[in-house]
């Protein structure tokens, strides 16, 4: 597996908050690379239980869809 770090996480409860902006799959290595090493990321931290909700900056503009996803996510982790 390994060890991952996050945006932010409810680690309780096992609810992970993941930002995608531009740089994590553009500025660091190829994007097919980048890609393929997150979902590989992703599905590890998900086969150990937790729940990944990820968010665009541009989703900050709507307070009420962020929330709403949160709610949804802290409710199935419950």
């Amino acid at each position: 597996m390994g060890t991952y770090r996050a945006d932010y996480a409810w680690p309780r409860i096992k609810v992970i908050l993941e930002f995608d902006g531009r740089g994590k799959y553009y500025d660091y290595r190829p994007t097919a690379e980048a890609l393929l090493l997150e979902r590989r990321r992703e599905t590890a931290l998900m086969d150990l239980g937790w729940r990944v909700v990820r968010l665009t900056w541009a989703d900050l503009e709507r307070p009420d869809l962020v929330a709403a996803r949160l709610a949804a996510a802290f409710e199935a982790a419950a």
